[in-house]
């Protein structure tokens, strides 16, 4: 994986788990992206109204937490995973390890099983568009569903 490769949006692909089914990459990403905004949405009306400083260190986070993973777990671990055991199974390692991290902080277990689809997801989307601009994006997003949900504790 080439970790900033610019992905190909047009690329037409199969889904994971129907073959014969294809449709443009850009159109599942703007999907999986729409479900963020929608749950982000929800959790931030819901939130008590943080300042704009606040909003401000939020995004910071979750852009420095997003290509953080991304690059440790996506990028390094997955792809060496995938050479050793194969694409899905690969992608599964480096989804549950990203998801015994987030336990070990702390994080309820409902949140992992979410965060473990998440994973496969964007370990899916690496491997499709052979970069971590997707990655990156939803992992952000998923970051600050995270703090606005509360099970990130963030002290600003």
């Amino acid at each position: 994986i080439i970790f900033f490769k610019k992905p190909d949006w047009k690329k037409e692909m199969d889904l994971p788990f129907k073959k014969g089914k294809t449709f443009s990459f850009q159109s599942f990403f703007l999907f999986i992206l729409f479900i963020q905004i929608f749950v982000l949405c929800y959790f931030f009306f819901t939130a008590s109204h943080p300042s704009l400083h606040t909003i401000m260190h939020f995004l910071l986070f979750a852009v420095i937490n997003g290509i953080m993973i991304e690059v440790l777990w996506r990028g390094l671990l997955m792809a060496k995973m995938i050479q050793l055991i194969g694409n899905w199974p690969g992608i599964m390692a480096a989804s549950l390890s990203n998801v015994f991290y987030y336990y070990m902080h702390g994080l309820p277990v409902n949140y992992c099983f979410l965060l473990f689809f998440f994973g496969m997801l964007n370990g899916f989307a690496a491997i499709q568009t052979k970069s971590l601009w997707p990655p990156f994006i939803w992992n952000g997003m998923m970051t600050l569903i995270l703090i606005f949900s509360y099970q990130i504790p963030f002290v600003v």
